[in-house]
């Protein structure tokens, strides 16, 4: 197939996932893979200084936009006859650091997602996580220009690939 096409979607916004699933099937004809990989930062680093507006809006980008995103697409995979959820997590799931408690936590609890990994295998239908590992990608750069910690990003990725 030589066909793309992109929708800009709001991913915790329940309604607009269903819609945008509903189109790409429509589009496609079959939905064979989801790569979970939407999220945020609450933009502050520690727990007691979250707000519970910042807690909650990292919450419905990074747990509640992938849980919905699998949910209105695991019926159009099925119809299908299979396909592959891919949710992109962070080793900060596992392991974490002193930064950024909100995606933390979010990226730990998508770890139960791979309860779907059991459930939807009687459906062809693979759920698996990866762990990329430390990438720049411009909304950590844009955070540690803010905190005045460039460096920061080369230690943190350093700390996080030769820790063992």
């Amino acid at each position: 197939m030589d066909r793309a096409r992109f929708w800009q979607l709001d991913v915790s916004d329940n309604n607009a996932v269903q819609r945008t699933m509903a189109a790409a099937e429509a589009y496609f004809g079959r939905i064979d893979i989801l790569i979970n990989s939407a999220g945020i930062n609450a933009d502050n680093p520690s727990a007691q200084g979250l707000s519970i507006k910042q807690w909650e809006k990292a919450m419905q980008a990074n747990v509640h936009g992938s849980i919905l995103c699998s949910k209105h697409v695991i019926p159009a995979m099925a119809r299908a006859g299979g396909g592959s959820i891919v949710n992109v997590l962070s080793l900060c799931g596992m392991d974490g650091e002193r930064q950024e408690a909100a995606e933390h936590v979010a990226k730990a609890a998508l770890r139960m997602a791979n309860m779907n990994a059991i459930r939807y295998a009687a459906h062809n239908i693979r759920v698996n996580s990866i762990y990329p590992g430390m990438v720049r990608p411009p909304a950590l750069a844009a955070a540690k220009r803010k905190q005045g910690d460039v460096p920061g990003v080369r230690r943190i990725a350093l700390a996080w690939h030769t820790s063992g």
